[in-house]
């Protein structure tokens, strides 16, 4: 029996971590997407080339969703849950930001299926008109309407990851600019974001509005950016008395 508060040191919860460790080949670390791996990339433009596309599209279809070891291709489902979350931890070959913080897919692999149905459509229709084979023609308008869709598809998929980009860099500005008291320039965001000139005036161009965030330019003929919510927060958190002047 060990008394209450005699000095033994309690044990300490170990801190909680999402990395598994893969039944194969024991590497330690997040999961990747099934074709982020270039073998099996390599594999979907094999099959769909001597299948005529139409198997490339089952498997992509079938295994899109998949996550994999980096290193050997294993399932991530035969992974199992570490002892410890103080070893050391090996990244992934496709480094991949937190669950949290994850951009969503570019959407190349459905824009790259698409083309290759809409290139198998027009061949097939081709042909199908010079041999006057009316099968031909329907299968290469089936093709081609798939291809299509799978295009359409990756450009949303493509439009969703630049928005989500943009979110983020706002408030990424945001916060840079709580810190500044509501005055940046564009010099000041592309130095603290890593951004080049370029790229930070036109992240502070999007956000201007003429209310919440606009342009000035000083005396000396420097542009900058105030952010008046920003700027009066201390006097607008005194009270009704600082909104009623």
């Amino acid at each position: 029996m060990v008394a209450v508060g005699s000095g033994l040191p309690r044990r300490r919860p170990e801190p909680h971590s999402d990395l598994r460790q893969c039944g194969r080949c024991g590497l330690r670390t997040a999961p990747v997407n099934y074709f982020q791996r270039r073998s099996h990339m390599a594999l979907l433009l094999g099959v769909g080339l001597f299948t005529y596309v139409i198997g490339g599209v089952i498997y992509y279809a079938a295994c899109r969703k998949n996550l994999v070891c980096p290193r050997c291709g294993l399932g991530w489902q035969h992974s199992r849950a570490t002892a410890s979350a103080g070893e050391g931890v090996v990244a992934p070959v496709a480094a991949s930001p937190t669950p949290s913080s994850r951009l969503p897919t570019s959407g190349v692999g459905r824009r790259v299926v698409g083309v290759a149905l809409a290139l198998a459509g027009t061949i097939t229709v081709t042909a199908g008109i010079v041999n006057g084979v009316g099968g031909a023609i329907v299968t290469g308008a089936f093709l081609g309407l798939g291809g299509a869709g799978f295009l359409q598809w990756g450009r949303k998929a493509l439009l969703a990851r630049r928005r989500s980009i943009v979110h983020g860099l706002n408030r990424r500005v945001l916060r840079l600019a709580t810190e500044r008291r509501g005055i940046l320039t564009v010099t000041d965001v592309a130095s603290a974001l890593d951004l080049t000139l370029s790229a930070a005036e036109k992240v502070m161009i999007s956000m201007e509005d003429g209310v919440r965030v606009r342009s000035e330019v000083s005396e000396e003929g420097v542009i900058y950016y105030e952010f008046p919510e920003l700027m009066h927060k201390a006097s607008i958190g005194r009270g009704g008395s600082a909104l009623a002047r």
